[in-house]
């Protein structure tokens, strides 16, 4: 009795020391990948010329809770390609990295992150400051603006006193399918590398299926933590790479970021959001903004007078879209 309660223990030692090679491994890549990913030039956020004015009146972007975007199949996309990484791999092992796919390809399941125990909350920007296709999706047709930020605004501090609602991570989204795969596949590599070496050793042989479940479900709750969720967040459908999009996301947990959200309707559709404040008027903050390219004439004009009422300091360039477009109103 007594060695059988032994077996149903996971031994903590061992476990944390398997778990803390795969955080050192899956946090190198990532910070590789931010390092590469440095912002250093302006992007855009395409907006109309009302919102401008509530932008700088409150010197906030609202980050918009993920299932309430334009892409549907926001998350799911890239979860869809973890999973069929997932399998592939299990289709070529067998034993504990078999039992532990298993269990992780559970674990990704749809109502999983659909539970409210993981938030998210993103705010897009482009690198593409003139592009016709989102001068119509999200500049107001193109009546409207893309408000161009300078790179320091991405800058992104990592302090522990920051507030769940000021902490910010930035990614640039990647859309080509073989691309995403690959990032799915060496972070999975990694647990699955962790996984095989935890089994060949006389601790964990010693250990009952439960205890070993347990094992898994950590490692793998690690994987998807750590990594494989920030891929899902800048992973996008190849028809959206025009976009050339960077994503600020906020991550909490168990509500953290419940005492920020507000909402807003789109139509007849609640949507939650988070307003994150920036010095959006402080001198080079604002690169430059560009007129959309079916403004009315006297569009430019309405934009610096929107800068200097609210106190915008420094010259921001105002410069008008030189692409032919126009609205034809029915």
């Amino acid at each position: 009795m007594v060695e059988n309660s032994r077996r149903n223990i996971l031994p903590l030692s061992k476990f944390e020391a398997s778990k803390a090679k795969l955080d050192a491994r899956l946090k190198s890549d990532l910070f590789l990948e931010q390092e590469s990913g440095t912002i250093n030039q302006p992007l855009y956020h395409y907006t109309s010329i009302a919102s401008l004015r509530g932008i700088l009146t409150s010197t906030s972007f609202w980050f918009t809770d993920y299932r309430h975007l334009n892409d549907p199949t926001e998350l799911v996309h890239g979860v869809s390609t973890a999973i069929s990484v997932a399998k592939a791999i299990g289709m070529t092992r067998a034993g504990p990295v078999t039992e532990f796919l298993s269990l992780l390809i559970d674990l990704l399941r749809r109502q999983n992150f659909d539970s409210g125990l993981l938030q998210f909350f993103t705010c897009s920007f482009s690198s593409s400051r003139d592009d016709l296709k989102q001068w119509q999706a999200y500049g107001d047709n193109g009546r409207g603006i893309a408000i161009g930020l300078s790179p320091a605004l991405f800058a992104i501090e990592d302090r522990i006193d920051i507030a769940p609602d000021e902490r910010v991570f930035v990614g640039t989204v990647r859309y080509q399918p073989e691309a995403i795969k690959k990032r799915y596949a060496k972070a999975l590599h990694h647990a699955v590398r962790v996984v095989d070496a935890a089994g060949k050793t006389v601790w964990f042989r010693g250990m009952v299926q439960a205890a070993r479940n347990l094992f898994y479900r950590n490692i793998a709750n690690e994987l998807v933590a750590s990594a494989w969720i920030w891929h899902s967040l800048t992973s996008k459908h190849d028809a959206y790479e025009h976009e050339k999009e960077t994503r600020l996301v906020m991550i909490g947990s168990n509500g953290m970021l419940d005492p920020f959200i507000k909402t807003r309707m789109r139509g007849k559709e609640v949507v939650p959001y988070i307003p994150h404040r920036m010095p959006l008027k402080r001198n080079g903050s604002l690169a430059e903004i560009i007129i959309g390219p079916a403004a009315p004439e006297g569009a430019k004009q309405a934009v610096e007078d929107i800068l200097a009422e609210l106190g915008v300091e420094g010259k921001v360039a105002v410069n008008r879209s030189p692409i032919p477009y126009r609205v034809f109103v029915q």
